[in-house]
């Protein structure tokens, strides 16, 4: 992997070689990382087009922690407009920034984990899993909870944002599984509307087995009780909430909204 090279319009781009696929194994998982790390320094700085467009239009982020204080992460995907994203940005940066942020996620989990095992807990964890039969590695805690929230919250081009967003999280599915496998506790899939079937079909056959046996999927009603099972009462956004009468009036967090074109162009 070679890094990053600044274009004229300064959005950022990997150096161009037939060879790299932008995923990287060995060493160059080293350099996946330091990648990421760069990206989140140009988006910090806020300077570029790219940082702009992704500072003003992204779509996820950490709400809370679950029951053993593992991060909770939501995806405003009814709200995000990822194939905007990458037409204006670029496919790297939309990809950089969702890996960093899944890092930051799997970073306070990590710290969770160093904080909260002593050598006690790690070694009856250690002996639960052998028991069943799982290796001692699985006894650690290290991965977060996912919601995908799918309401559109007067979003214009709801499909055809939702089916363009397919094509990118398809494109990001290999990457993903290469640099964060067993990221996932649990994933809620809430406020799905019917045409979500169709979407799901896209996009169902590049999710790992052992992921989607981990998925729920809701509509309207029914998701928060399964939350509460595994996650803090407080880290359940107000607009999900179905035991807030007012839920529906709650300003949502997260709102990418559709990509204008040549959004900050000069």
């Amino acid at each position: 992997m070679k890094g990053w090279t600044s274009g004229k319009d300064l959005t950022l781009s990997f150096a161009a070689d037939p060879k790299d696929d932008g995923i990287g194994e060995g060493d160059e998982l080293k350099g996946f990382g330091r990648c990421c790390s760069a990206w989140a320094a140009e988006r910090a700085a806020g300077v570029s087009r790219a940082a702009m467009i992704t500072n003003t239009h992204w779509f996820t982020g950490s709400v809370g922690v679950d029951n053993e204080n593992l991060p909770v992460q939501i995806t405003k995907m009814g709200c995000a407009d990822p194939s905007g994203i990458v037409r204006e940005a670029g496919f790297e940066p939309f990809k950089l920034q969702y890996c960093y942020e899944l890092d930051a996620a799997l970073v306070a989990a990590r710290a969770e984990m160093v904080n909260s095992f002593t050598p006690e807990k790690a070694a009856a964890a250690t002996a639960q899993a052998t028991a069943s039969g799982k290796s001692a590695q699985s006894s650690l805690k290290t991965g977060f909870c996912e919601i995908y929230d799918l309401g559109g919250d007067g979003v214009a081009n709801y499909s055809s944002r939702a089916f363009n967003a397919a094509k990118q999280f398809i494109k990001l599915a290999k990457i993903l599984d290469i640099n964060f496998p067993e990221r996932t506790r649990h994933v809620f899939i809430a406020r799905a509307p019917m045409m979500f079937t169709a979407v799901w079909k896209l996009v169902s056959p590049f999710v790992p087995a052992a992921t989607k046996a981990k998925i729920g999927i809701y509509g309207t009603s029914g998701y928060t009780e399964k939350m509460l099972a595994v996650m803090k009462s407080e880290s359940i956004p107000a607009w999900l909430d179905e035991r807030n009468p007012n839920n529906a009036e709650e300003t949502p967090q997260f709102i990418g909204g559709n990509v204008p074109t040549d959004a900050f162009a000069d």
